[in-house]
């Protein structure tokens, strides 16, 4: 599970946790231990669901990667916002929604394949060649720029 969400599911963990016991005897429940890792367990698998849901739509709605709304990450990913028009330039449009759901959303390549309607294996060769593109002297100079002007 990305970092960014571990404080959300733990929050909704202690929230389930707290309404089950008021309504119930904590005595009842045989294995303590257990019923707190499986709620856990429960609300990680539901924020992933919901991250999945979130890019699923995303694709559904023909949103262009510029179209992203990803202010939601702007703390873990502000350095994206500021190169993104570079990144639309240099790469294709499927291209750029794999890069965005890799490095902002955090998907790995299968759930990319599965949000984007493609195999894994074409959502890695997408992921790769995005990564090639943005590797060039040219592009990583212009990057570079944005973020040195940014500071």
């Amino acid at each position: 599970m990305p970092d960014r969400y571990v404080e959300d599911v733990y929050g909704q963990a202690s929230v389930r946790i707290s309404e089950r016991l008021e309504k119930i005897d904590p005595l009842s429940i045989k294995d303590i231990d257990g019923y707190i890792a499986r709620t856990c367990i429960n609300c990680a698998i539901d924020q992933l669901r919901r991250s999945g849901r979130e890019a699923d739509m995303l694709v559904r709605l023909a949103a262009l990667p510029e179209d992203v709304n990803d202010h939601d990450e702007v703390v873990a990913s502000e350095r994206y916002l500021i190169v993104r028009e570079v990144i639309a330039e240099v790469l294709t449009g499927r291209q750029h929604l794999a890069y965005v759901l890799r490095h902002v959303k955090e998907l790995n390549a299968k759930e990319i394949g599965e949000v984007l309607g493609i195999s894994h294996a074409l959502a890695r060769k997408e992921l790769s060649a995005a990564q090639q593109a943005l590797d060039k002297g040219e592009v990583k100079g212009r990057l570079r720029a944005l973020v040195q002007e940014e500071r």
